[in-house]
């Protein structure tokens, strides 16, 4: 992790369980790291659309090596556009339901289907 907000000399103390010693022990931990575990999920869009992205992650399997990094490059529009679809529209929509809503447009739109 890398902050050019939170500097290295700030740390604080935090307990945690020690196996070896079997009881509480205190551990420094560097106050970026606190920061990031108060905020983790609220407002870090990275963490929410990491969510996102694996429940509905692509199920096909290449033996490519470069086949992960295209469905990644695939599903990463595809889910900005359905966050983007949630704060303009009043209308709550599933994940799965938007997107099967782009798949049947691209498919009647483009004469597939």
């Amino acid at each position: 992790m890398a902050s050019t907000d939170v500097g290295t000399e700030k740390v604080t103390s935090v307990k945690r369980y020690s196996q070896k010693h079997k009881k509480h022990i205190n551990v420094s931990r560097p106050k970026l790291i606190a920061q990031y575990n108060q905020y983790m999920g609220l407002y870090s869009t990275t963490d929410l659309m990491d969510q996102n992205m694996a429940t509905y992650r692509f199920g096909v399997l290449g033996k490519k090596w470069w086949w992960p990094i295209f469905t990644w490059l695939l599903e990463i529009p595809m889910n900005n556009s359905w966050t983007l679809y949630k704060k303009a529209n009043s209308k709550q929509i599933t994940q799965l339901d938007f997107r099967r809503d782009l798949v049947l447009t691209y498919l009647q739109r483009y004469g597939i289907a």
